[in-house]
């Protein structure tokens, strides 16, 4: 079970994988997948260590993508979205939106379920007033959808 420190470690780690030129040694995608399956198992110890897994989760999903970890994307959506609801934090539910629509577009090939999450990203960001983020995710929408 990882605490709020480990998280944070796991977190720092995932962004050095990101730019690491090789993915072998301490980079390997098979130590890549040993922490994703804890993390994805990680039991839930408090609302504090909850919000730090999500963040985890989302701030590095571009990983599970990129190496086609499609059980990964599942589980983080899922994860995410039940710890936005336990601990009403729904900050970061646009990103999350993202990701879905992100999941839909590239492993399901399901583009009503990707507009669908679109739009929900989109909805929630103008509630909230953030106009930049609005601009932001319709931007990310139009590379993904003519590219």
């Amino acid at each position: 079970m990882f605490n709020i420190n480990d998280l944070i470690l796991i977190d720092l780690y995932f962004i050095c994988l990101e730019s690491a030129k090789t993915t072998e040694g301490i980079y390997s995608i098979t130590f890549y997948d040993k922490l994703m399956k804890r993390l994805i198992n990680q039991k839930r110890i408090s609302p504090e260590t909850d919000l730090i897994l999500n963040n985890v989760l989302l701030n590095n999903i571009d990983l599970a993508f990129k190496y086609g970890r499609e059980n990964y994307v599942e589980r983080v959506i899922e994860i995410s979205n039940s710890i936005m609801t336990e601990i009403h934090d729904f900050q970061r539910r646009p990103i999350l939106s993202l990701v879905e629509w992100k999941y839909y577009l590239k492993f399901k090939h399901d583009f009503v379920a990707a507009e669908q999450s679109f739009t929900n990203a989109t909805l929630f960001a103008r509630l909230v007033g953030d106009t930049y983020l609005e601009n932001k995710l319709k931007e990310e929408w139009k590379l993904d959808t003519t590219t």
